[in-house]
């Protein structure tokens, strides 16, 4: 079934065409109260409350009022409609289905997404699994060169250490002296010992050259490209 991060409604499956039926929250309070804490999905709070509260409230030419009022109590990421209604209104309105008066149903179809593809073109799918093949393939290759940049990353980052202690140690015991010498000389005493320069620089030479490569294998596109180039920005 599909699901959407924090809806707290529910989904149904009404046929095998790939059909759903999505259903907000709603619920009685006392006999003359009822609280929607849920919309169905794409369904906006304000959008809702001029298409559907509203004209209960007051009527229209082709409805004569249901409600006598609504209070809202939302927040940045939950909806709350407390309704009042009369006890036969309520009543009338519960044998008909609550969802139904209330209009917090929809429909939604899995059948046919169209989607841009790794390469920016659009393309339909026929399912979910359709999409999580195509890039499959795509993603576990960009899993790996971001193993291969974290491994680069902390090797040059455990060689600059292996550098600093080796340096601690060599100086304490009196195998390197820095005293009253030039920066030229410290340097090159430093190299005959076979201390790296820097570790760390140089890796990040190293792989700024790699993702720059990359850009280029990738032509123009619009997914990819633009996440290498956050990743060269970052070096």
């Amino acid at each position: 079934l599909p699901s959407y991060k924090n809806f707290k409604g529910t989904i149904d499956e009404i046929s095998d065409n790939n059909r759903y039926l999505v259903s907000g929250e709603i619920s009685i309070l006392d006999d003359n109260s009822i609280e929607i804490s849920e919309l169905p999905i794409r369904t906006w709070t304000q959008a809702y409350k001029e298409d559907v509260l509203e004209p209960m409230l007051h009527g229209t030419d082709k409805i004569a009022a249901m409600i006598t009022d609504y209070k809202e109590y939302h927040t940045e990421s939950t909806v709350r409609f407390v309704i009042k209604m009369s006890p036969e209104k309520l009543a009338q309105a519960e044998a008909q289905g609550l969802h139904k008066v209330f209009k917090i149903q929809s429909n939604i179809s899995t059948q046919s997404m169209v989607l841009f593809d790794h390469m920016g073109c659009i393309r339909r799918y026929e399912s979910v699994l359709d999409v999580l093949k195509d890039f499959y393939e795509l993603r576990l290759k960009y899993y790996g060169k971001r193993k291969h940049f974290m491994e680069g990353m902390l090797a040059a980052e455990s060689l600059k250490l292996d550098n600093v202690a080796r340096f601690i140690l060599e100086k304490i015991e009196g195998t390197i002296v820095i005293e009253n010498k030039k920066k030229k000389e410290i340097i090159s005493m430093l190299t005959r010992h076979g201390y790296d320069s820097d570790p760390i620089k140089a890796w990040k030479e190293a792989i700024s050259k790699d993702v720059v490569s990359m850009v280029y294998s990738l032509g123009d596109s619009p997914v990819i490209k633009p996440l290498v180039l956050v990743e060269l920005q970052v070096l």
